[in-house]
């Protein structure tokens, strides 16, 4: 079999401590033989480069080794920046995939920053080891309309969850109890309205095979098309490990 010519090019920078932020674009020149035989800032068809619908955005936090995602016909990398504080991209304990995790304690958010299409639904889905609680109901992750959370996922200071869509009714609280020295499987799911009516919805699970535990609140006000998602510790006390990110018009399963 011909070996493809990969090359990676990686940039990163980094701005002054109180407007911190850092960014990564990796990019590799080579021929494809098939589906996910190339690597490269995207994987997969050349329509996901230009953030098509249809094309699962993934994020694994990992070196070169794989090009920060998975080769395969419909995952493509993320590009991010960090809003507040810089996690550590490249932390090595607690990873559920490859070999790296992204570590985020305190005020840090890693955001997605605009490469996917604006839809009107949205999943997003994470790995996420908890090393220490919020003291104060915070949120972990978010689906946003440009810098707007329209739907938001919050970790508690007493060990639950809920979700909430802008606008509209806090959701009960989850069944399955968030517990600092455990790893969980979470998705959020979002989706437009007209008014009265916009949804978010939430899962959890231990295993990433079980849904069973799920929130909803749709009643939400917001009537603009997704465009980005954020995970992070968002609390000074909060410490998580984040792996295997990922977003899709659809549903996500491991």
């Amino acid at each position: 079999m011909k070996k493809i010519p990969l090359i990676l090019v990686c940039l990163c920078l980094f701005a002054s401590p109180v407007f911190a932020f850092s960014s990564a674009i990796h990019a590799l020149l080579g021929a494809s033989t098939g589906a996910g035989a190339s690597c490269g800032s995207c994987q997969g068809p050349a329509s996901c480069s230009t953030a098509a619908l249809g094309c699962t955005k993934r994020e694994t936090f990992d070196a070169a080794t794989n090009c920060d995602s998975v080769p395969t016909a419909t995952n493509c990398d993320f590009t991010w920046t960090t809003v507040t504080s810089a996690p550590t991209f490249n932390s090595t304990t607690h990873i559920l995939y490859g070999t790296n995790s992204c570590y985020s304690a305190g005020s840090g958010v890693y955001q997605h920053t605009g490469n996917i299409t604006a839809a009107d639904e949205y999943y997003e889905a994470f790995y996420v080891y908890v090393e220490a609680l919020p003291n104060t109901a915070a949120v972990a992750a978010n689906l946003n309309a440009g810098t707007t959370s329209e739907c938001m996922l919050r970790f508690t200071n007493t060990g639950t969850w809920t979700v909430q869509s802008a606008g509209g009714t806090l959701s009960a609280a989850g069944s399955t109890a968030i517990a600092a020295g455990n790893g969980y499987y979470v998705k959020l799911r979002a989706k437009i309205g007209t008014g009265a009516n916009a949804q978010c919805q939430g899962w959890v699970s231990a295993n990433g095979t079980t849904w069973t535990d799920t929130l909803s609140s749709n009643d939400g006000t917001w009537t603009a098309q997704l465009t980005r998602g954020y995970i992070g510790a968002n609390n000074t006390t909060a410490e998580y490990h984040f792996d295997d990110w990922r977003m899709y018009t659809e549903d996500i399963t491991w």
